[in-house]
């Protein structure tokens, strides 16, 4: 999950469904306690905004 790009070395790269974005940040400086590679949705699912926590 390390990125090999010049520079970005030792960062993990995650992707932001709702922002539709990719952002890095430093394997030194972080603690992944659970990452889901494959998390279950429901059907008809799509990519957007957060669902309120209400």
């Amino acid at each position: 999950m390390s990125s090999t790009a010049a520079g970005r070395e030792d960062s993990y790269a995650l992707y932001d469904c709702a922002r539709k974005e990719t952002f890095r940040i430093s394997m030194e400086a972080t603690v992944l306690r659970q990452i889901t590679l494959d998390p279950d949705r429901p059907e008809g699912y799509q990519c957007g905004a957060p669902e309120s926590a209400t």
